[in-house]
């Protein structure tokens, strides 16, 4: 308890003394355009269009599942290593003059992330203002009817503000709906939170049986080019072989080992990068010492990663995704009991995290993300900030049907359309996601999710 007052002190401390810090110039005057990077799970919500509802149908429930919007960094941890790292590289003389320009930016982080750790940036705010106001335009009459829906979140700040401005973004446009909020408890959320609580997912997640193909890439010739580029204009040769000869070693505040080697800095620099992207423009500092060429090889990083922990994973193994049946399955019973008149809910709305996103996204084999190839797999596109699915039910003439969109536009489901905008018959999706829970030995009745995710 004294250890974490203690560096709780010298974190304050630390803060304390860099709000007098000034902010100076770039290290590298290349800038490129904001649709060019690749900046994995950091990357900005880039709205590019929406698909209006296919003419001749009436929406009836509404089914959404969003990742949070952008933030700052979770807690203090890449930005003070970083700081301790170049601090002591500057009194070893080991800076060059890139380098101490970028120690000035990292100090400017230091102080805009103070108070805001684990918050959404006023960036994130607006993502998910304007996407409700989207989803409003998308069909005003059914939110204008004044429908009674269903709002969960985690217990994390971030999905609780991104719900609040998710509704109030549906509010500026349309008659404010019945919006029911429920938080789940941090420690009892099997639902939006499976991959916290599913002991085979946290089995999985520490064996990271997928380092060996992180490792293999930042041994490629183009990595260690790059790297080693990077690092050649911030630090002196001497010091890069203090760090070669694990001489220099950097830990968090909770004593992870953070930085030990060349790669590691890289890593972390990157980190800080991609989450400077989630700041205003001109409020946060300037890392720009990578280009965007840069950004698309460091994040295949992200991409391996992602592909193994939410993606499709393993050859002949569903443990990267299994977990997100539970989700399925709620979605599922809501829906159905609102179609068989059990429930007067005529929508679902849920605010969580990339890693409860995507994985229903493969699991539901949406546009055949199942069947994707590691080389194919980009965690830009994938877990991009606010990431979103929506679940329409629309009626015509007194038949069901259902369109499924992943970030507002429609995606395909492996059935038979109806038509061209992959609008389904309800009836054949029903039995769709029947079949898949069949395979986990579930039906559509009420169960205790727990007790799924403990059997998984």
């Amino acid at each position: 308890m004294k250890s974490i007052c203690l560096q709780q002190f010298i974190f304050s401390l630390l803060i304390g003394l860099l709000i007098s810090c000034g902010h100076t110039t770039n290290v590298n005057d290349e800038i490129d355009t904001y649709d060019e990077w690749e900046l994995g799970k950091n990357q900005p919500y880039n709205f590019k269009s929406v698909t209006s509802l296919p003419e001749g149908y009436n929406l009836d429930f509404v089914g959404y599942l969003s990742r949070h919007s952008s933030r700052y960094m979770t807690k203090p941890k890449e930005d003070v290593v970083l700081y301790n790292l170049f601090e002591n590289a500057k009194l070893n003389n080991g800076l060059k003059k890139n380098g101490k320009h970028l120690f000035e930016e990292i100090k400017l982080l230091l102080k805009v992330q103070r108070d805001n750790y684990g918050t959404l940036s006023s960036n994130g705010e607006e993502e998910h203002k304007l996407l409700g106001q989207r989803m409003a335009n998308l069909a005003p009459e059914f939110f204008n009817s004044n429908p009674k829906i269903k709002s969960t979140s985690t217990l994390i700040s971030k999905t609780q503000d991104s719900r609040a401005n998710f509704q109030e973004g549906i509010s500026s446009k349309v008659n404010r709906p019945k919006f029911i909020n429920i938080t789940y408890d941090d420690y009892n959320d099997p639902i939006l939170r499976a991959f916290k609580i599913s002991p085979s997912y946290q089995s999985y997640i520490d064996s990271a049986n997928w380092q060996i193909y992180i490792d293999e890439y930042q041994n490629t010739a183009q990595y260690k080019e790059l790297r080693d580029q990077i690092l050649d204009k911030l630090f002196t040769e001497s010091y890069i072989k203090l760090l070669e000869d694990k001489k220099k070693k950097f830990y968090d505040m909770e004593h992870n080992l953070i930085i030990a080697n060349k790669n590691d800095i890289v890593n972390n620099l990157f980190k800080c990068f991609k989450i400077s992207h989630n700041l205003p423009e001109g409020f946060g500092p300037n890392l720009e010492i990578f280009t965007a060429e840069d950004s698309k090889i460091l994040s295949h990083v992200d991409n391996i990663k992602s592909y193994y922990t939410k993606g499709p994973g393993f050859k002949n193994s569903d443990i990267s995704y299994k977990h997100a049946i539970t989700f399925l399955k709620y979605m599922h019973s809501n829906i159905n009991s609102y179609i068989d008149g059990r429930s007067d809910y005529q929508g679902n709305f849920n605010f969580a995290h990339s890693t409860t996103v995507v994985p229903v996204l493969v699991l539901l084999n949406l546009d055949q993300y199942k069947e994707m190839e590691m080389e194919q797999w980009n965690e830009s596109e994938m877990s991009k900030m606010a990431t979103n699915l929506t679940w329409l039910v629309l009626e015509k003439e007194g038949e069901k049907f259902i369109q499924i969109r992943w970030n507002e536009n429609p995606v395909q489901l492996p059935l038979k359309e109806i038509n061209e905008h992959y609008l389904y018959s309800y009836e054949e999706y029903d039995a769709y996601i029947s079949k898949i829970l069949s395979v986990y030995g579930l039906k559509d009745s009420r169960s205790n999710y727990n007790d799924i995710l403990l059997s998984l």
